[in-house]
């Protein structure tokens, strides 16, 4: 089960072993090696020796791992060959003590000591062993089976007595650090002991006149870009591996033109990897446009790579490109929240601002319809920075009242970051990538506890802005800022601070307390960028009593959960008068936007020209659109003004004239008047 996990460190909430089963402590680890893709030995001692084995067919004990059997079982593992390397620590089918828990983290200082250790001897007995391969390999030939394969040169690269490539690897200082052999039908495999993280490679005159200098991940795509385009172009050997080698260039190579051409991986991650270091160090990015290719495959199918690597500029693009339509932003709760979107929830403290965001979040996480509104079912990241009990409660609420046993791929942070501090975007993604999150919903709980700096400072407000902004382009994620509102009581129907947080997010909805009752509220959208905002909604608390919780006194443990409530009846009247009102100034607007035109003494709008008007400038995708425009749509744009007597059909619903007479009579004299001037 996916429980809500923690990103940063410390133990989860739920301590207890998956089914209640505690397994021996060497079953444990056996297993959780397994699931990490290694072989374990079958002999496992937990000793606190540093212990290597072999896994899976090979026999260079390239497996390794150091446990501890005493106080609290624990240790950690991996695989020299494959990067592998993870810590772990044993069930005990109970939550740590305060005590066990500092006692473990003391352990694990101890661990990766002798993990150190061990790191720097087989670093010392490879660095000798590398250079004598490598002084001892012959130039590889032309026709090497993998040159030739991948129809690339040899780019000084070098070949084993029993016919592996062999690639030389450099540390930052350019000190040979590595090898990575390749054999005829690809395998690739780094020296075993050697360092390959920081490290690099390069095809090319780097000494040569010119500007550019590109970074690829693997040898045959750097040979293939440096064949195409004349240009140098560094190898990092993984996507991971990237950011470093750009960081050395940079060093390096002041001056040059840095370009990283990032592999199109289906996973995503050659196009993260190359975002993130187009956002820390500027530098250019190309990226093959079929899915699954890199460059030398995209080449060897035929694409143009000449093209795809000639310079362009990544700030300016022609009109004529640039106006082209885009499908819009795929919803997440339809109506409210959307991927690639930012957005801000603004409500008073303590009436109910956390438990809409966890409604929303839930809903995502498990695809769960919400309140009659369609969800597309996401991975969510939700970042606490308080009220993590609280937020225990209403977890264990959710689930139950929903009749929920999983909450999907949801994970929960353990406490606050500033996000907009020199790591906090860097560390958001970096720890996703441990626990194999791509979030597509990162809810931000509050604003407050994740933001360093004066948020009444538009400058500081704008670096929290442009960390989510990041956060909304390196995941294609909605993100969703929770804000209080302002401390006075003139300030209550906006956000805190700055008024340029309200200016940079796409929606801005506001939660209203009911003046008749404390656990009721209202939702309202203050501002939509790129759609017609949603209609308001009322939602009032609903009590949940958590089975098999009580506390001391054995009294059940309380929360709520939200659940849709009748809008008062006073009310019910204004929001149909406002939302009527809305309907007038689109038509009004419309009308004026596609010609004035008058047939048979009223002013008229053809069915053509509204929806033109809705698609291209109040952002409404055409299939909404054809919606707005049904007769039978209740409360949709036609059908309201239709019931209302503002306007009436013409032709078969060909076209509709305004005949409600004020408005008519309005429109018509300011366009004499208009038609005088």
């Amino acid at each position: 089960m996916a429980d809500l996990t923690f990103l940063w460190g410390g133990q989860p909430f739920d301590a207890e072993p998956p089914d209640g089963v505690v397994s021996t402590p060497s079953e444990q680890l056996a297993q959780a090696m397994r699931e990490a893709g290694i072989d374990p030995p079958p002999d496992i001692r937990l000793d606190g020796k540093l212990r290597r084995f072999s896994t899976g067919e090979k026999r260079d004990k390239s497996g390794w791992y150091v446990a501890f059997g005493d106080g609290i079982p624990a240790g950690a593992f991996g695989d020299w060959r494959t990067g592998v390397h993870q810590t772990w620590v044993a069930h005990l089918g109970r939550k740590l003590t305060p005590e066990e828990a500092a006692l473990h983290r003391q352990r694990l200082a101890e661990i990766q000591a002798i993990r150190d250790a061990e790191v720097q001897t087989q670093r010392a007995a490879a660095a000798s062993a590398i250079q004598h391969i490598w002084d001892t390999a012959q130039p590889a030939p032309p026709d090497h089976p993998y040159l030739t394969r991948k129809r690339v040169k040899p780019h000084n690269a070098r070949v084993t007595s029993d016919g592996r490539l062999v690639i030389p690897l450099y540390d930052s200082e350019g000190q040979l650090a590595s090898l990575q052999y390749i054999s005829a039908d690809g395998q690739k495999l780094f020296h075993p002991g050697a360092p390959v993280k920081g490290c690099l490679g390069g095809v090319g005159n780097f000494d040569a006149a010119g500007k550019t200098v590109f970074v690829a991940e693997g040898f045959a795509t750097a040979a293939s870009v440096t064949e195409v385009s004349g240009c140098p172009c560094l190898i990092a050997f993984s996507a991971q591996n990237i950011p470093a080698v750009v960081a050395t260039a940079k060093r390096v190579l002041p001056g040059r033109r840095i370009v990283v051409v990032a592999d199109n991986d289906l996973s995503g991650a050659g196009q993260r990897v190359a975002e993130h270091c187009a956002q820390q160090y500027g530098v250019q990015v190309v990226i093959p446009p079929v899915a699954g290719q890199d460059a030398n495959d995209y080449l060897l199918a035929g694409g143009d790579l000449a093209a795809l690597l000639r310079p362009r500029s990544d700030w300016l693009v022609s009109f004529d490109e640039f106006a082209q339509p885009v499908p819009p932003a795929p919803y997440l709760v339809k109506g409210w929240l959307y991927q690639r979107q930012l957005a801000l929830l603004v409500g008073p403290a303590g009436k109910g601002k956390t438990f809409l965001a966890l409604d929303w979040a839930l809903s995502v996480a498990t695809g769960r319809t919400w309140h009659g509104q369609r969800v597309h079912r996401a991975s969510v990241l939700y970042l606490a920075g308080e009220a993590h009990e609280s937020l225990r409660r209403r977890a264990l609420a959710w689930k139950q009242s929903h009749g929920v046993s999983s909450l999907g791929h949801s994970f929960l942070s353990l406490f606050g970051r500033d996000l907009n501090s020199p790591n906090g975007y860097e560390q958001v993604v970096e720890h996703c990538e441990i626990v194999g999150l791509e979030p597509q919903l990162i809810v931000i709980d509050t604003l407050h506890r994740a933001f360093r700096g004066n948020e009444n400072s538009a400058e500081d407000t704008r670096t929290m802005l442009d960390t989510c902004d990041r956060l909304v382009r390196h995941f294609g994620a909605a993100v969703l800022l929770v804000h209080h509102t302002g401390w006075g009581e003139q300030a209550q129907e906006r956000g805190r601070g700055s008024s340029a947080w309200r200016a940079g997010v796409d929606t801005e909805i506001l939660l209203v307390p009911q003046e008749s009752d404390d656990c009721s509220f209202q939702i309202v959208q203050t501002k939509s960028r790129d759609a017609m905002p949603s209609r308001p909604l009322y939602f009032r608390l609903e009590p949940v009593e958590i089975e098999g919780w009580t506390d001391e006194d054995g009294e059940p443990v309380v929360s709520a959960v939200p659940v849709i409530a009748e809008a008062p009846e006073g009310q019910k009247k204004k929001d149909k008068k406002d939302k009527l009102e809305t309907h007038v100034e689109t038509i009004e607007s419309a009308w004026w936007a596609t010609g004035e035109q008058v047939v048979d003494g009223a002013p008229f709008i053809s069915r053509d020209a509204l929806r033109q008007y809705l698609v291209e400038q109040r952002g409404i995708s055409p299939d909404s659109a054809d919606v707005y425009l049904r007769p039978s749509s209740k409360g949709k744009l036609i059908a309201e003004l239709t019931a209302a007597k503002v306007v009436e059909a013409v032709q078969d619903n060909a076209g509709w004239r305004i005949v409600d007479a004020g408005l008519a009579a309005s429109l018509l004299l300011r366009k004499a008047g208009d038609r005088i001037r």
